[in-house]
């Protein structure tokens, strides 16, 4: 075994590591929080730190670098710390870590990938791939023990720990960060199978799984893929008929609403309550338009125009946990432009077909109604790695005429 061998193999072993290290401190903090242990209980936090920590180093020591992608990092901690003056709110140092924090956790994904893709293609290949493979087995595993807590009910499993809604994420701690991991993985399976028509099944296995997660996230994507499959199949039948199809279920909706929203109030706990005391968008959102309600009265009552250009707005205290409005009230209608063109530049590097467009814009769809998707580190981060892994099975699409 050469040297170059035994290199190689050690920055797969460091990054098998570090994917465990996030998953199992990730595990333990969820222990602590299910059982109710007193003391710290941000442990998932310090596999995050260190990475970070490690990245910087990297970034430095390779002389390779992409300047783009760091210039529009810079400039957005530039505006973060410019904004600061555009609060109402008084600057303490609660409200300066809180801000870093939450910019931290905005740019981490994105100086992620401009490390990693700063080095040469075989070395970017065979870590991506190495990460996916990782999560794939991950996801098996977790998938497993879903399914184990839907018949034991072992409170560790549950989605919604303490209560008796429905839902199962396994040795996950946030529920919506699992369903983010299985859109993921149902997005990475799916794109693999319609490419080189492999690991259907476990894509399968994967849109099963989640469905035991319990969230509504879930089945809108689901929803999403099902018309991105029928409307793009290579079949011409399929196709035409997938279209007469959409045809009717617009207007069987329109017909029978009623009855589709009986069905979908009664399909969760709480829905009955809300839906008689805020009615159906709020169920739909789970009260995220009463959040948004709050936030666009205050940006109506204390919003200035610096604020709709640069941010600045405390997202903790006003945020709408729709994406899109949070990323704006954050950084700003310029910020959200350099925002657009860091998730281009990060998903897009160098294919993009139809297929791949489609899937992107169905997980924005799903986080701008879920929200929180950015900011969540592990989340973001193996985004970019399975939309990275698009690109080692893409060639043209040539769907039938």
């Amino acid at each position: 075994m050469n040297n170059k061998t035994i290199h190689k193999k050690v920055n797969l072993n460091i990054v098998l590591g570090i994917i465990l290290c996030f998953l199992s401190f990730d595990l333990i903090t969820k222990i602590f929080h299910v059982y109710n242990i007193g003391g710290f209980n941000r442990y998932s936090a310090i596999p995050k730190l260190l990475l970070e920590i490690f990245l910087i180093y990297l970034f430095f020591k390779n002389s390779k670098k992409d300047i783009k992608g760091a210039s529009c990092i810079a400039i957005l901690v530039i505006m973060s710390g410019i904004n600061l003056f555009f609060t109402d709110e008084k600057i303490t140092t609660d409200l300066l870590f809180e801000k870093v924090y939450d910019l931290n956790k905005y740019m981490y994904s994105f100086f992620f990938a401009i490390v990693l893709l700063a080095y040469e293609k075989d070395k970017q290949t065979k870590i991506l791939t190495y990460i996916r493979n990782v999560l794939l087995f991950v996801g098996i595993v977790n998938g497993i023990f879903m399914i184990i807590g839907l018949f034991t009910d072992i409170e560790l499993l549950r989605s919604y720990s303490g209560t008796r809604r429905f839902g199962y994420n396994g040795l996950f701690v946030k529920t919506s960060e699992t369903s983010y991991m299985y859109i993921l993985l149902i997005i990475s399976t799916y794109y693999q199978y319609i490419k080189t028509n492999k690991n259907g099944l476990l894509c399968l296995f994967f849109i099963f799984v989640s469905l035991l997660i319990g969230t509504k996230a879930i089945w809108l994507f689901i929803m999403l893929l099902t018309g991105i499959h029928l409307l793009l199949n290579k079949n011409k039948f399929i196709r035409n008929f997938s279209k007469i199809g959409l045809v009717l279920g617009v207007i069987s909706s329109y017909v029978f609403y009623d009855h589709i929203v009986k069905l979908v109030v009664n399909s969760f706990s709480f829905g009955p309550s809300i839906y008689k005391e805020y009615g159906f968008l709020t169920v739909l959102t789970s009260k995220r338009d009463l959040l948004l309600k709050s936030t666009i009265e205050y940006l109506n009552e204390k919003g200035t125009i610096l604020n709709y250009l640069f941010g600045g707005i405390n997202i903790r205290d006003y945020g709408a946990e729709f994406e899109i409005v949070d990323i704006f009230i954050f950084f700003g209608i310029l910020g959200v432009i350099i925002f657009a063109y860091l998730i281009r530049r990060t998903y897009f590097k160098e294919f993009a077909g139809i297929h791949k467009i489609l899937l992107l814009i169905s997980l924005i769809l799903v986080t701008f109604f879920a929200g929180n998707f950015f900011m969540s580190i592990m989340c973001s981060i193996f985004a970019f790695v399975i939309f990275q892994n698009m690109d080692y099975y893409d060639v043209p699409d040539k769907s039938d005429s």
